[in-house]
């Protein structure tokens, strides 16, 4: 090679003298990257694109995955174990969503909402799809609670931590002792509700 057309490095952007390596990320010769032996590492961490499994620098074969919530890079380890374990896209950054980093909400329909636990506060914060607690009005992620709802036929969503003050707010009170029935333990007569206790006591 002459020294007129002595290559640019990719990296450091400084003319090539003596040996040299030449990238190919996509495949397309037309994107071919010059670069100094020393400055190759430093570019790839930057611009070649990564595993979204094990976070590995992909080089030469790697796979695509997707569907309808989300598209994955894989290399050719890890591409077998994520399509048996399924698919995962957070609905606000439409990244994959590893095991155990999941967040979620319950939208007014029922259906639940998956992303990442970084992502819920700007999700919520973007979107009033979130259902609210039957008890604190809050909207509900992570576990939630779906138990009958007193005053109708439903049921109601709750918080694991609003489930009792739930009960105890709404609860039918009986009218032997006019304490809350909150435990299921109770009997109905015509419309007033007994303990089934009080109810004991009172047939005595």
């Amino acid at each position: 090679m002459t020294r007129g057309a002595q290559p640019t490095c990719g990296e450091c952007t400084s003319r090539i003298v003596g040996k040299y390596m030449r990238y190919t990320p996509d495949g397309a010769d037309e994107n071919e990257v010059t670069l100094h032996e020393d400055c190759f590492d430093r570019w790839l961490k930057k611009k070649a694109p990564q595993c979204d499994w094990c976070e590995a620098t992909l080089l030469g074969e790697y796979k695509v995955l997707s569907n309808d919530e989300v598209e994955v890079l894989a290399c050719v380890n890890c591409a077998d174990g994520i399509i048996s374990g399924g698919i995962r896209g957070c609905a606000w950054c439409r990244k994959m969503i590893r095991s155990g980093s999941e967040a979620e909400l319950v939208a007014p329909d029922g259906t639940c909402i998956v992303l990442h636990k970084a992502c819920e506060e700007a999700y919520i914060a973007s979107n009033t799809i979130a259902l609210p607690c039957a008890h604190c009005d809050s909207l509900m992620a992570n576990s939630i609670i779906e138990i009958s709802d007193p005053h109708s036929y439903g049921t109601v969503r709750l918080h694991p931590e609003c489930v009792m003050p739930f009960k105890k707010a709404n609860a039918p009170m009986c009218c032997t002792c006019s304490c809350r029935i909150v435990e299921s333990g109770y009997t109905l007569m015509g419309r007033k509700a007994y303990h089934d206790s009080c109810l004991n006591v009172s047939a005595e």
